[in-house]
């Protein structure tokens, strides 16, 4: 996939809103790389954090993590040798340090635990809802060649803009997904996919939501977002989450979540954006208008990069007070430029 064209690459500032929640529980970090040769390596990277006082913990225990890893000496090198399996190691090390995270809060809480099969087993069944939250992984490494190289667990989705053309980087791991139904149901079938219910609906509920197999008659109970997709969650026990892959959500890891990042890697050619956030903005963002609005942005602001990014920040902002109001999700995003030489 290698191509001899050169690209000046350029990530932004984060883009950040706390929208209408108490606490930002979202993160990230943008990172720059420059080799022994002098090429260079540029990255982006959402942490989402979900989960009552513990989500930003989460998302900020990944970014600490992941700022350790990419500032080490001869991290490029390693990283061009290897993208896939370095970047692999970057989130079972995010994984690792939030899972260690579990054990010491347990222990300074002096709850008894055993540790069986990597999963944490507390004496007391009620000392599980002291392991709830987690967070959201999407980490983008995009260098002068032109690869772009993307990793996620959750739903902080990063996209790939070329003149009219959008490209989804990351891969879907809502409920909704039948590859990761099918995926935890092979060692897992006790765990639930299921519509996500909420009184504000006005629909009546239903004796079983489950999502699959699907139905003719039922596509679910309210949308989540404005591209009009269905709210499902994976239920484990009385615990329930929004997706199937994340950082921590150790009561979901009993049924099947994991931390196991899909890849994807795609070599530009000609100029690009690559847009990385937290579901607060994507949730807000008409998959079929991403590529619309992106390059009337380019036209107008060239390819700065803190230009694009603010511009990006300010019509998504306004969107989410109009679609969600005081409801609206935390919001933090990164824009990449890929400029051809």
């Amino acid at each position: 996939m290698y191509t001899n064209e050169l690209f000046n690459i350029m990530v932004s500032e984060a883009a950040i809103d706390i929208g209408g929640q108490s606490v930002q529980q979202d993160n990230g970090l943008r990172f720059e790389c420059t080799g022994q040769d002098g090429r260079k390596l540029v990255g982006s990277a959402v942490f989402d954090g979900h989960g009552r006082s513990r989500g930003e913990k989460f998302s900020l225990l990944a970014t600490n993590t992941l700022q350790n890893m990419v500032t080490t000496d001869g991290f490029k090198e390693r990283f061009d040798a290897s993208p896939e399996a370095i970047g692999r190691e970057i989130f079972a090390a995010i994984n690792d340090a939030c899972f260690e995270m579990n054990c010491t809060d347990l222990d300074t809480l002096g709850k008894e635990y055993t540790v069986v099969n990597g999963l944490i087993k507390p004496s007391r069944l009620s000392t599980m809802s002291k392991l709830s939250g987690g967070s959201t992984g999407t980490v983008v490494f995009v260098s002068d060649t032109g690869l772009v190289h993307t990793f996620n667990v959750g739903d902080s989705d990063a996209w790939l803009v070329t003149g009219e053309d959008a490209v989804r980087l990351t891969v879907n791991h809502a409920p909704n997904s039948r590859s990761e139904y099918n995926r935890i149901h092979t060692t897992w079938p006790g765990t639930e996919f299921l519509y996500h219910y909420q009184v504000q609906c006005g629909l009546a509920r239903r004796h079983e939501s489950y999502v699959f197999p699907k139905r003719p008659d039922f596509d679910g109970y309210y949308a989540k977002n404005v591209s009009g997709d269905y709210a499902t969650v994976m239920t484990v026990g009385t615990h329930s989450l929004a997706m199937t892959r994340s950082f921590g959500d150790e009561p979901l890891r009993h049924g099947g979540l994991v931390a196991e990042p899909s890849y994807s890697v795609h070599q530009v050619t000609e100029s690009s954006i690559v847009q990385t956030a937290s579901d607060g903005f994507w949730d807000n963002i008409k998959d079929t208008d991403f590529a619309a609005e992106t390059t009337a942005a380019v036209q107008k602001y060239g390819y700065d990069t803190e230009k694009l990014n603010s511009d990006w920040f300010r019509r998504t902002e306004v969107k989410a007070r109009t679609n969600f109001g005081a409801h609206r999700d935390n919001m933090f995003g990164y824009t990449v430029v890929l400029e051809k030489m």
